[in-house]
């Protein structure tokens, strides 16, 4: 395993090739004419003699010698280690002047470690430019011998202190900076990107390995996309950065746009832990998309431990197409403005995940959106006794939309309850209560329960010792039954029912005379002077209580239940389904088994 060293302002400070001169062995230049991007070298004298009056065709190649007629002969030795202080002598004294230079095939092998000059007390930092596209195209590395790609300070041989002070840019219209385009497994640490331009199609593409396997860690990198026209994006495949295929995680990296470019998945698995976004110009809406091609099958994103604070708009929308995707915020810092994300374009796979992210320092924020609606936490109407988060009462509030059916229902996430009785039957339920009275194709339950004293093994064969047991209708021919009606009370936290008091359609209030029960408002209007006789002897779902120049509900207490015979003690799963279109519910996320 190899070391190599980068450094644009080193391999500057190279003494560049001169006519008529007397070399010896061991002299080290680089060429004297500016080269080609991509072709700077730095050469050794293998062979001693005076240069000829005109520079030679050097050869480029990894290792190459390039011959003077009659005079020396040198012999290509860029970024070498005991070239640039590993063995002694001068550090730093014949690297590559360019980053892509040392990942160009066959150059650096699996398990090497590329320096990249951080500079430091004064001296400037690699910082390589260039105006044409930036593309890293070699199969490099191993999933057991990844390449490191290491900015560190450059006054040790042998680095041991890193920095982020190195930079690689490009400037021009219409460039791609496409990072590992064949399959690579690299940790990158403390390297700036930056795109500058004004083209309509300007990339940072961090990850676009199609048909390769790929596995990229980015410590504590920035990508700044600064072009300024509002077309160009950053993606893991960052248009301003993007994201086709594998495995990407960037660890408290940061993420810079401009001109409304959002940050673009195309499939993969990315995870980004930790880090900091901000935006110059135009603050991006959505902060995130899909970008799905036809390359894309799907893969999960997750963003966790993150200040997304500079969003004000959408955080993420999902575009239709071949993509699977699922994207997960955890632990984030929102801005209170931020808006969630719009259901996906198709059903399975796609979905959007909010967990405890906010603007302030609540903890149990929540919001899932599918294709057939969307879930997210409610602190009002509550199941007395139900979910808390030790503070607050929780439900979750389902708003499924006209995508929704009983055959392609929203997949809320499990509700896991731990089961400590065996060889007798057990009753799973789960509360709601909604506005109209729900079957059970509507909504209902599915569990997963271990029904072998063998072992846990759930194959979904007969012999399987995990049964999955639905309180769904039996088939889409079969007919619906009403879900089994409920006393819990919901109304712990409901305002009480005011005198006098304008009410818009689905404000909600409760009455001492008839506890438990919510009342919703089914006909804007002002509440009479005192209480309506009718509100005390309401059931749920009756009709409508007219309560002056308004009217009110009772809302629907239900109770989704499976029977079971656990033959071991564990885990009891439990998933709520939602198959009625256009309908809101609450749901409590508390599982019960007696």
């Amino acid at each position: 395993m190899a070391n190599w060293y980068v450094s644009s302002v080193k391999w500057t400070a190279v003494a560049a090739w001169t006519a008529t001169t007397a070399y010896v062995i061991g002299n080290i230049i680089r060429q004297n004419a500016t080269p080609t991007v991509g072709n700077e070298r730095v050469f050794r004298c293998t062979t001693a003699g005076t240069s000829l009056g005109t520079e030679p065709t050097w050869v480029v190649t990894k290792g190459a010698t390039t011959t003077e007629t009659a005079g020396p002969v040198w012999t290509e030795i860029t970024g070498q280690a005991i070239f640039n202080g590993d063995g002694g002598g001068t550090a730093w004294a014949a690297p590559h002047a360019r980053l892509g230079n040392a990942l160009t095939t066959n150059w650096v092998a699996a398990g090497d470690t590329v320096y990249v000059d951080g500079g430091a007390f004064g001296v400037s930092p690699h910082a390589e430019t260039q105006t044409t596209n930036i593309v890293w195209a070699s199969v490099m590395g191993t999933t057991a011998s990844p390449i490191r790609i290491l900015c560190v300070d450059n006054q040790v041989v042998l680095p041991t202190t890193l920095a982020t002070t190195a930079s690689v840019t490009m400037n021009g219209a219409g460039l791609i900076m496409q990072l590992f385009t064949s399959g690579a497994y690299a940790y990158i640490y403390g390297v700036k990107f930056i795109a500058q331009g004004s083209s309509s199609i300007t990339y940072i593409r961090t990850n676009s390995a199609v048909g390769f396997n790929s596995s990229l860690i980015y410590d504590s990198c920035t990508f700044d996309h600064q072009c300024t026209n509002a077309n160009g994006f950053f993606s893991h495949v960052l248009g301003a950065i993007q994201q086709v295929s594998n495995y990407s995680e960037y660890k408290n990296c940061s993420f810079l746009t401009a001109a409304n470019n959002p940050i673009a998945f195309n499939g993969g698995n990315v995870l980004i832990n930790g880090g900091t976004f901000s935006a110059s110009g135009t603050v991006p809406t959505p902060a995130f998309v899909s970008n799905p091609s036809s390359q894309a099958n799907g893969g999960n994103v997750v963003i966790r431990d993150a200040d997304l604070s500079v969003y004000t708009g959408t955080l993420y929308s999902a575009s239709v197409g071949p993509s699977s995707l699922t994207v997960r915020y955890q632990n984030c810092r929102i801005n209170g403005s931020a808006v969630m994300s719009p259901a996906p374009g198709q059903f399975g796979g796609q979905s959007f995940r909010l967990e405890n992210c906010d603007s302030t320092n609540t903890n149990y924020r929540y919001f899932l959106s599918l294709y057939g609606g969307t879930a997210q936490q409610e602190t009002t109407i509550v199941r007395t006794g139900g979910d808390t988060d030790g503070t607050t009462a929780l439900s979750w509030k389902i708003v499924s939309n006209a995508n929704n059916k009983t055959f392609q229902p929203m997949e809320l996430d499990p509700l896991v309850v731990w089961n400590d009785v065996t060889g007798s039957s057990k009753t799973l339920t789960v509360e709601i209560a909604s506005n109209a009275t729900l079957t059970n194709a509507d909504v209902w339950v599915e569990i997963e329960y271990p029904s072998s004293a063998s072992y846990p093994l759930g194959s979904g064969l007969p012999q399987s010792t995990f049964a999955s047991v639905s309180s769904r209708v039996a088939n889409v021919f079969a007919t619906a039954a009403s879900v089994t009606a409920s006393t819990k009370a919901w109304d712990s936290l409901v305002t009480a029912r005011a005198n006098t008091t304008a009410y818009v359609l689905g404000n909600i209030y409760k009455v001492a005379s008839n506890p438990g029960r919510v009342f919703i408002c089914t006909t804007a209007g002002t509440s009479a002077a005192s209480e309506p006789a009718g509100l005390a002897s309401a059931t749920d779902g009756s009709a409508a209580v007219t309560d002056g120049t308004a009217a009110f509900q009772a809302m629907v207490r239900q109770a989704m239940t499976v029977t079971f015979t656990p033959q071991a003690k564990g885990p009891v799963k439990a998933r709520v389904f939602v198959g009625k279109a256009s309908q809101t519910l609450y749901v409590d996320p508390i599982a019960t088994i007696v």
